[in-house]
């Protein structure tokens, strides 16, 4: 039997809100919650061949498309959750033909009117990894010019009334923003003169573009509820910035962690975690077994609501490094069945598979694997 130690606040202990005595619980924080902003931090990067990148930008326009919808079916009085743009990584969820093949059709057209091909085809063949600022860079000079394309669609299926906008209601950088075209010709540059300067370059033109975003809400001014401002500026300004966030719901599931320390003589983490020495150190008899040191804890099953049971809950050393492992997005997409990986992110049109598939054991006759 080991001893493990955990610091908590009186408050956290015996207030109203937690409790966490009386009730004898445990307080399991998300990533954001973690009073280190590194914890939880994972350096992802985007590497595939064209097939991956054409699945990304396909997930990226029917992701917009979704918010678009929410936004034009209650936005005036429901407030949009971020969380729920981002798809889990199908675009078979509709469980509707007619508006899946509405979809199918919007995201053709935006392919071929914005050349999404050859910019796609430059992307694949990059010599350099992408890294998120990179993907946001492509993302924020596509995200309006989409929007107009699939707003368009809606007048004409007659799902909206013609509204007179102007070029400003989708472009939020105005005439300022990076020509498409010529966006596709610097990429080409880039990367054969400037290797090594790119993610530099893409943090900069990020900066810029927030600055011109910032300016055109600011002068903004029409007479709409709270609800519908934010909803507009999730789906004109942030929609970018707030899916790139979101993309790691696609790789695993939401995690939550709970810390414990091995000795109670770190002062700094008296001071950090129990409210400037003034708290309480709690101590834990933990069990070794084949996996390692575990806790007995009743966990939710989560159906049906209410229902506990015994889990025996796993420690992890915690190992601090100077250089955080890099994590390839698309040879890491956890959530979702090996038949709708390939079906969704791994297989054109045509049915050719993706390179970046090559990690997967297909053991299927419903798939075929390169």
């Amino acid at each position: 039997m080991t001893e493990v130690y955990r610091l908590r606040t009186v408050n956290q202990l015996l207030g109203c809100k937690y409790n966490e005595l009386e009730q004898q619980t445990i307080f399991f924080a998300s990533p954001d919650q973690l009073n280190d902003p590194m914890e939880g931090y994972r350096d992802i990067v985007w590497r595939g061949d064209e097939i991956a990148w054409t699945n990304l930008f396909r997930h990226f326009v029917y992701s917009l498309q979704r918010a678009y919808y929410l936004f034009a079916l209650d936005g005036d009085r429901s407030e949009i959750d971020p969380r729920r743009i981002c798809l889990t990584g199908r675009w078979d969820e509709t469980q509707h033909q007619q508006f899946d093949s509405f979809l199918d059709e919007t995201w053709g057209r935006i392919r071929s009117e914005l050349r999404l091909s050859d910019l796609i085809g430059i992307i694949a063949t990059k010599r350099t990894k992408v890294r998120s600022n990179e993907l946001l860079f492509y993302l924020t000079n596509l995200h309006s010019e989409c929007l107009r394309v699939i707003h368009n669609a809606y007048v004409e299926r007659g799902f909206l009334p013609e509204l007179n906008h102007t070029q400003d209601d989708y472009c939020m950088g105005g005439r300022d923003k990076i020509d498409h075209n010529s966006l596709i010709e610097l990429l080409s540059k880039i990367d054969r003169e400037l290797e090594g300067v790119a993610e530099q370059m893409m943090s900069v033109s990020l900066q810029l573009m927030a600055g011109m975003q910032l300016s055109y809400m600011l002068n903004r001014h029409r007479e709409v509820s709270e609800t519908t401002e934010r909803n507009r500026r999730l789906l004109l300004v942030d929609f970018p910035q707030t899916y790139v966030r979101q993309l790691d719901k696609v790789l695993w599931p939401e995690w939550y962690t709970a810390c414990f320390s091995k000795s109670y003589h770190n002062s700094s983490l008296w001071g950090s975690y129990a409210d400037g020495h003034k708290g309480v150190c709690l101590i834990f008899h933990v069990e070794e077994s084949d996996r390692g040191h575990t806790l007995a804890l009743k966990s939710s099953t989560g159906r049906p609501q209410g229902l506990w049971e015994p889990d025996r809950m796993r420690f992890y050393d915690i190992e601090y490094t100077e250089k955080r492992r890099e994590i390839d997005f698309f040879e890491n997409i956890g959530k979702l069945t090996k038949n709708e990986l390939m079906a969704t992110w791994y297989t054109d049109d045509g049915g050719t598979v993706s390179k970046s598939a090559s990690h997967i054991k297909c053991e299927s006759e419903l798939v075929s694997c390169p």
